[in-house]
């Protein structure tokens, strides 16, 4: 199965109990990829630094955690597992290019190393994105 994919945002809606992954971001990057991948009827995932791989219509808590590089190992094993159990050979890595942002790193990172590892073909579409 495909996939559209795009990391966390650092600004997120504040609320005390569950919410949609794709309403506790605000960032117009994730909503434009969301948007994409509803209009072509395609499944969108979320890569957060605390939870892994987050299905667009899941409910999560609202956290605070920004991937760092020691982490990156670690957090592609359960993003791998994750990949496998939701079905997903094939991702499209939606994200703002790196020398616009260096705390991309760490979630490319872990991006390439969890397709590796669960054998899903993996394709990084970068662009000049405003959160």
């Amino acid at each position: 199965m495909l996939a559209y994919c795009t990391y966390c945002s650092a600004e997120k809606n504040q609320t005390e109990g569950n919410i949609l992954a794709i309403d506790l971001y605000k960032s117009s990057r994730i909503a434009n990829v969301f948007n994409l991948a509803s209009s072509s009827d395609i499944n969108m995932v979320i890569l957060s630094g605390k939870c892994g791989i987050i299905p667009a219509k899941q409910e999560i808590k609202s956290y605070d955690h920004l991937l760092k590089a020691e982490e990156v190992d670690k957090h592609s094993e359960l993003a791998a597992k994750q990949l496998k159990d939701l079905g997903i050979t094939e991702l499209i890595f939606f994200s703002n290019k790196l020398e616009n942002d260096v705390n991309l790193e760490p979630y490319h990172a872990c991006i390439k190393q969890a397709c590796k590892k669960a054998e899903v073909s993996l394709s990084i579409e970068e662009s000049n994105y405003v959160d």
